[in-house]
């Protein structure tokens, strides 16, 4: 695992724009550190998945297993984090009933908004912080 805030090796790419990185907390300790290279659904372990903290990815982006089964404090799809136009990241509430607070604002079950990183998004114990994208030094 790269060291506390940086980013993981495979977020600067030759030919194609960085992609941002992004780092999931529990309790304010880092558990995972990932690149928003895609649309990343973040939330709780279900049945028959690896424990936390794993990305799984798959043909229409990654899931973030970020709690275990047994910690009802997020829902199992809670938060989607995706890359947008301009370099800013949608963030969309995937909880039927729990808010997740985008720096100072919340957003009800269901909202979305955008945001330009550095972000951080926070729900329960747990936190996502994407940075801008590290730019290669020539």
């Amino acid at each position: 695992m790269p060291e506390q805030g940086a980013a993981p090796d495979s977020c600067v790419s030759g030919d194609a724009a960085p992609a941002c990185p992004i780092f999931f907390y529990r309790q304010r300790q880092r558990v995972l550190a990932s690149c928003l290279d895609s649309v990343l659904e973040i939330g709780r372990q279900r049945e028959g998945e690896p424990a936390p903290a794993v990305r799984l990815d798959h043909s229409r982006g990654a899931r973030i297993i970020l709690a275990p089964i047994d910690d009802v404090e997020i829902s199992r799809s809670h938060v989607e984090a995706a890359p947008a136009e301009g370099g800013q990241v949608r963030i969309r509430n995937l909880s039927a009933s729990l808010p997740v607070r985008v720096e100072r604002h919340f957003l009800a079950p269901g909202e979305s908004t955008l945001a330009v990183p550095p972000v951080l998004i926070e729900f329960g114990s747990y936190a996502v912080r994407v940075d801008p994208p590290e730019e290669e030094e020539l």
